[in-house]
């Protein structure tokens, strides 16, 4: 029997990948392909409908209300907001530590694509939000480069202290830094370096609520699940080796002649992913993809087409 599903998921992505644009000729090993995808499907925001949530301080210079209602409008209705997001899209080396430390996105707020892009005009001001889930959170409109201002994440304490609370510490006080202690050079540096600093917001202590980096910079959600993804397959294929003739007899006829020696190979097929046994040609369904996943895993008509394109 033939089967190895961690080679396949290699092998799977450096297929779906250079269909959506990018070089993946450029990675070294296999351990940083798979990061990549992770960390574009960390950095993208999905398509689909939220509420919009805006914070008391939201102030929005007057001409860029247009820009914001469009991005707001984007949200509420389910179209894509990718092309408001950072050029960074375009590259699977590029990272969002700003995204990968607070868990906060910025957003550009041009109302026309560029020419020759899908991306949307570049503006200087930012919207800042938190996405989770079915909500969007509006924090505030600032300057290009805002990536470690403090008051942020004291805006979001104070109008939805719940999008905090997983990451609120009840003991280690003393190894908490200030939000006011670092300026926005220190910070920066820290989160180049990959040093993960526990927060003191108003007197109560916090872990990173991005997650947090690793010590070469990746983003700690973006290792968290790539392994468990591995970890999945790997589990998968234990069972197909103890069980594989019994699902291949259980999917067909009785009087159905079976061809061995069996091969799997992990395979997307119609909104899932599971293992596809090549001499009898069965499939069989392991989960059901997110709509994100199935756009970058089966990206023929995806909507992500073109996001090279910068």
């Amino acid at each position: 029997m033939k089967i190895d599903l961690r080679s396949d998921w290699v092998e799977l992505l450096k297929e779906r990948l250079d269909a959506l644009g990018f070089d993946t000729s450029k990675f070294d090993n296999d351990q940083d392909l798979k990061f990549a995808f992770f960390g574009l499907v960390n950095r993208l925001v999905p398509t689909e409908s939220r509420d919009v949530h805006v914070s008391n301080e939201f102030e929005v210079p007057e001409e860029h209300h247009p820009g914001v209602n469009a991005l707001e409008e984007k949200f509420e209705n389910g179209r894509p907001v990718w092309p408001h997001q950072s050029k960074g899209l375009s590259s699977t080396d590029r990272q969002d530590h700003m995204l990968s430390d607070w868990g906060i996105q910025h957003f550009h707020l041009g109302t026309e694509a560029e020419d020759d892009s899908p991306y949307m005009q570049r503006t200087g001001p930012l919207l800042f939000a938190m996405v989770e889930g079915e909500d969007a959170y509006f924090i505030d409109v600032e300057e290009h480069g805002a990536w470690a201002k403090e008051e942020l994440l004291r805006i979001v304490k104070n109008n939805w202290p719940q999008l905090l609370e997983d990451y609120r510490l009840d003991t280690f006080d003393t190894l908490a830094c200030s939000i006011d202690d670092l300026d926005k050079t220190q910070r920066q540096q820290m989160r180049r370096n990959g040093i993960n600093v526990f927060l003191e917001i108003d007197s109560e202590h916090y872990a990173p609520p991005g997650g947090g980096l690793t010590s070469a910079g990746t983003s700690m959600d973006v290792v968290v699940q790539s392994d468990r993804f591995v970890k999945c397959l790997d589990h998968l294929e234990s069972y197909v080796r103890s069980n594989a003739m019994p699902l291949v007899r259980s999917a067909l006829d009785t009087s159905t002649y079976i061809t061995s020696p069996f091969c799997f190979s992990l395979t997307v097929h119609d909104g899932d992913i599971g293992v596809l046994e090549e001499q009898n040609d069965i499939f069989f369904r392991y989960r059901q993809l997110s709509p994100l996943f199935r756009e970058l895993l089966e990206p023929e008509n995806s909507e992500y087409q073109g996001i090279t394109d910068a």
